[in-house]
């Protein structure tokens, strides 16, 4: 699976990560079980990781990413 990224405001960056890529540990942590998770950073620091689109909706207006 390749990564997909967004970008939203803020130095907002969203990520889609693999449970097993390096970035899969957040992925796993976050309770991913499927395919993949989402990883949050803002200014490059770590910020949240969420196991499914819905768990990230309700953090994040979805609305407010975009491809850069």
């Amino acid at each position: 699976m390749g990564e997909n990224s967004l970008h939203g405001p803020d130095g907002l960056h969203v990520r889609t990560v693999a449970p097993d890529t390096a970035s899969g540990v957040w992925a796993r942590w976050a309770g991913a079980t499927g395919d993949a998770a989402f990883l949050v950073t803002r200014g490059g620091r770590f910020a949240a990781a969420y196991p499914d689109i819905e768990s990230l909706a309700e953090h994040i207006p979805l609305e407010s990413l975009g491809e850069v």
